[in-house]
């Protein structure tokens, strides 16, 4: 069985955190390492899958952010940090989101696709 990289792209801070993070669950879903997230490991073989799902958010991880994560010794601390550092909540991150979907405009797009992309990308930050 060949090993790969999911195409998921790299968490590289907040502005992508909430669709890494959804792409990177249904991988560890399907993986059948997602209970490595929830449950803490306790047994030899929990140990070894754990491992294995850890190695895998690392990966997927750009290194400018291996800062955050470096002292998590299992997926789940290592999930945890993340997203603790990346999931954005706050007031002021909604009404930047907002400010950013009423004013793109097609004229400062590239491309009918760049633009479509950019106002549902933002959208879904929004209502994430």
């Amino acid at each position: 069985m060949a090993n790969f990289l999911p195409s998921i792209e790299k968490l590289s801070g907040r502005e992508n955190y909430n669709n890494w993070a959804f792409a990177m669950q249904a991988y560890l879903e399907h993986e059948d390492l997602w209970s490595c997230i929830v449950d803490i490991p306790d047994t030899p073989e929990q140990l070894k899958w754990d491992a294995k799902a850890k190695s895998k958010i690392i990966m997927m991880v750009h290194t400018a952010n291996f800062v955050h994560i470096t002292s998590g010794k299992t997926a789940k601390e290592v999930w945890e940090k993340l997203r603790e550092t990346f999931q954005d909540y706050g007031l002021c991150r909604k009404v930047g989101l907002m400010r950013k979907l009423i004013l793109t405009k097609l004229n400062d797009c590239s491309s009918m696709e760049e633009y479509v992309s950019t106002v549902v990308g933002t959208s879904q930050m929004l209502n994430a």
